[in-house]
Order: structure tokens, then C-alpha cells, then sequence
């Protein structure tokens, strides 16, 4: 679908931006690590978002090894406690795009299919 991560980011800010979502890029370094990659709201809603490139199918296998890097999921489980709305992870796989609502902590990374919610990327 998309040749890294940064295209993938690219492509959905546009496609939010088209929805007319405010969207700003977030970049805080190693000042606090595990930060989303957006902050995203309109008048109805307000969410942090990560986005993710998976190399393999959706469908392959029943888990999958989400690349997060140190420190994102520990910031995404606190950010949920406090406020009780998950953090949205944006993966795209080889063949589709889903999400994963963020409210637990996963284990190895590895996150089971049925976790994940269909996103319709069109």
C-alpha cells in the first residue's frame, strides 16, 4: 500500500485534512517518549493518533508485531486512564488499513487480529 511510514502519515493527514479534521503533526524528540505521531479534532471530537506500517497481510497470521518504538505504549495506556479515550493506531499492512483503539498494554507488541476495527480507506 504505502512504501514507509512517512508516506502512509502523508497520506492520512491528507485524507483527515480532506474531512476537515484539524490535524497537527507532533514532535517532541527524546524530550517524552511514546508521544503520538498527530493530534487530530474537529468540533465533535478530539484523538492522538499513531500511525503504523505492518510489512506483512492482515489476514496472515492470528497476531501481529506492531512496531512500536520505547516508551509508545506506555504513554498511550496512561494517556487512556487519565482520560479514558484511547489512542487511535493507524496501521497500514500490506493489503488494508486498520485501527486499534489503544487500552491495554500488549505483551511482545503482539496484538491479536480481532483487536483491530476496519477502517475504510477510500
Amino acid at each position: 500500500m504505502y512504501e514507509n511510514e512517512k508516506a502512509f502519515v502523508a497520506a492520512l493527514v491528507a485524507k483527515l485534512r480532506k474531512q476537515k479534521y484539524f490535524v497537527t503533526y507532533i514532535e517532541t524528540g527524546k524530550v517524552t517518549l511514546g508521544v503520538p505521531d498527530l493530534y487530530v479534532c474537529n468540533k465533535e471530537e478530539q484523538v492522538w493518533i499513531e500511525a503504523k506500517r505492518v510489512w506483512q497481510k492482515f489476514n496472515a497470521k492470528k497476531i501481529v508485531q506492531v512496531p512500536w518504538r520505547p516508551g509508545q505504549q506506555a504513554w498511550s495506556l496512561k494517556h487512556y486512564k487519565a482520560s479514558g479515550v484511547p489512542v487511535l493506531i493507524f496501521c497500514c499492512f500490506n493489503d488494508c488499513v486498520k485501527v486499534l483503539e489503544y487500552k491495554k498494554f500488549y505483551e511482545d507488541d503482539l496484538v491479536p487480529v480481532t483487536d483491530f476495527i476496519d477502517y475504510k480507506w477510500s
